[in-house]
């Protein structure tokens, strides 16, 4: 659980060591956008993946820890659900304004409102 914990720390620090050279919001999405991805396999066949892929995994991992309950950061792939929520809890860190929304066949996905004056500046 650890070395999972740890995997998710990762990600936030990387787009954390990525958000001094950020000048605006969609610069901040994009590199968002891009660490999830990498995170859950790289970009999403959505020919090929389907989310009854995603719920096998995750009923495989809530059979070996005896929980429904399980960290998202247990997830080795994700298809759209688990990259949504993820997308959406990093942009919420981030202070991007973000809504995860939902639809037929477990699909979700995000909306981001963009400021087109919001501007970033380094305080270092």
């Amino acid at each position: 659980m650890q070395e999972q914990q740890q995997d998710l720390q990762d990600v936030i620090e990387t787009i954390r060591n990525q958000r001094a050279s950020i000048t605006s919001e969609p610069s901040l999405v994009r590199v968002i956008a891009k660490v999830v991805s990498n995170r859950f396999g790289g970009p999403l066949d959505k020919w090929r993946f389907t989310a009854s892929s995603e719920d096998v995994e995750i009923e495989n991992i809530q059979n070996l820890y005896k929980s429904i309950i399980i960290p998202i950061s247990f997830l080795a792939t994700g298809a759209f659900r688990t990259r949504a929520v993820v997308f959406k809890a990093l942009c919420d860190m981030f202070g991007l304004p973000c809504s995860l929304e939902t639809g037929d066949y477990k699909k979700a996905w995000n909306v981001v409102l963009l400021r087109p004056d919001a501007k970033f500046v380094s305080c270092n």
